[in-house]
């Protein structure tokens, strides 16, 4: 038998072509050319080279450090740091602070005592002062005894635009309807007035009217307030004058004994008490009653 292989003597077995390259963008045929390691199919692709990665990432790293850095020492010597103005005594600009200037609150505001209007209202009432009695302005100079602060003049004028109607018979006259005011000029100073007098009347036309000193004191009641008010300017004064003369003023009119005088306020008062007649014969009567208050100027003597 021969040793020798098929084929010529002397040359080497044919060898088989290297596989074929599938073209570009084509999937490549999977097949036995890959040898029996791999199934037929090709290798694993080889991991991802992760060594360029991690210097990269150090680098940035690095640069954001070294920026917040720079921006810090930038901002320490600029001073605009929050560290410069709260170690700063004061600030020369108010608009850097940013916290709320405190308001001064009022003690008896109900926010600031916590309390609410109703515990404030309930708190005792603090001690008021007595009201002051103002004094009237001096009467005009060498007019002793005046009534301070007006003239016969201001006054007629005052009572007319009251609705008085006003005539002059040595004194002046004022009357409507049951009130009349009778204002006197001084002797001398004849444009200023000693006294006023106001009264309150009540009449009927009968023989006996026991109603009638009654109706008097109330008719000096009704319109005493307003003829006050034209030369008192004192609303605690006038109240006061009026309750003298309604005390006074009730009282019938016997002598010297039912006479009453007072100072108030720099007035001097007085009343004589009511008194009244009756006139008429033959059924045909008429009576009157009337009552008044005096007012006048304190004299110096």
């Amino acid at each position: 038998m021969s040793n020798q292989q098929s084929g010529y003597p002397g040359q080497h077995p044919p060898q088989q072509p290297p596989p074929q390259q599938p073209p570009y963008g084509q999937q490549p045929q999977y097949g036995p050319q890959y040898g029996p390691q791999y199934g037929g199919y090709p290798p694993p692709p080889p991991p991802p080279r992760s060594g360029k990665v991690v210097p990269i990432v150090v680098a940035v790293v690095g640069a954001l450090m070294l920026i917040g850095a720079g921006i810090f020492v930038v901002s320490r010597f600029t001073g605009d740091g929050a560290d410069d103005i709260a170690d700063s005594p004061a600030s020369p600009v108010a608009g850097r602070s940013s916290q709320p200037v405190p308001t001064a609150v009022s003690p008896t505001d109900p926010a600031a005592t916590g309390g609410s209007p109703a515990t404030q209202a309930t708190q005792p009432p603090q001690p008021t002062q007595p009201p002051q009695v103002t004094q009237p302005s001096k009467p005009a100079a060498g007019c002793n005894g005046c009534l301070p602060g007006v003239t016969v003049k201001s006054l007629v004028l005052a009572y007319k635009a009251q609705g008085y109607a006003c005539k002059l018979d040595r004194r002046w006259e004022c009357t409507k309807g049951t009130i009349d005011i009778y204002i006197s000029p001084d002797y001398t100073k004849k444009l200023y007035p000693e006294y006023v007098d106001v009264s309150g009347s009540s009449s009927a036309r009968v023989q006996n009217c026991p109603q009638c000193p009654k109706g008097a004191v109330a008719s000096l009641k009704q319109g005493l307030p307003a003829a006050l008010a034209v030369f008192v300017k004192d609303a605690s004064v006038r109240q006061q004058i009026i309750a003298f003369a309604m005390r006074g003023a009730g009282i019938p009119a016997s002598g010297p004994s039912s006479a009453r005088d007072a100072k108030v306020g720099g007035y001097r008062l007085s009343t004589q008490g009511y008194s009244g007649a009756t006139v008429g014969k033959n059924g045909n009567y008429a009576t009157f009653y009337s009552t008044s208050v005096s007012i006048s100027g304190i004299s110096e003597y």
